[in-house]
């Protein structure tokens, strides 16, 4: 054991311990990245077969096309966090839980903000195209009865020609 600094066996183990990390996180992250290039409706023939025509496979469709880009986000903010901020942790002894808690999660915060947001975005993306599909009084619905409808295109057009003449209209 040296005087300074950990016994020689926990830098071995330390030394070794990345490699296969490192190898499981790239192999997963591309698989997630792969997984998250698909447009989310690719997944509703599976959820149609484990599911059946329902709300589940909607459910399970708008999840799936949602969670994949938190994933991606929320992995990139902790991969991307300061080796600094981990320096600093370590040398005043947090570690485990505390570490994660006190400097991980804050400093990967941003990126797990932007991935909620995108993940907002593909979810909504997700249910319209889901309730296209399964018949139900939902907005995707909504949208395809209005697009076959003649009297609700007439409606349409004239809620969005009144609202565009509101809008250019000067003010008094």
């Amino acid at each position: 054991m040296s005087e300074f600094g950990p016994p020689s066996w926990k830098v071995q183990a330390a030394e070794r311990r990345p490699v296969p990390w490192r190898l499981v996180a790239f192999a997963l992250g591309a698989a997630l990245s792969g997984l998250q290039t698909l447009p989310s409706i690719c997944w509703l023939p599976l959820a149609l077969i484990w599911f059946g025509l329902n709300e589940s496979a909607i459910l399970f469709v708008v999840v799936m096309g949602a969670a994949l880009a938190i994933a991606i986000a929320a992995e990139g903010g902790v991969k991307n966090t300061p080796p600094q901020y981990l320096r600093a942790a370590h040398n005043l002894g947090a570690g485990g839980w505390n570490l994660y808690r006190h400097v991980i999660f804050p400093a990967a915060l941003p990126s797990i903000l932007t991935g909620l947001r995108l993940g907002w975005s593909f979810a909504w993306r997700s249910l319209m195209a889901g309730e296209l599909i399964y018949i139900t009084l939902g907005l995707g619905q909504l949208l395809s009865m209005g697009r076959r409808s003649p009297s609700t295109r007439r409606k349409g057009r004239s809620g969005t020609m009144s609202c565009c003449s509101t809008r250019a209209s000067p003010s008094a």
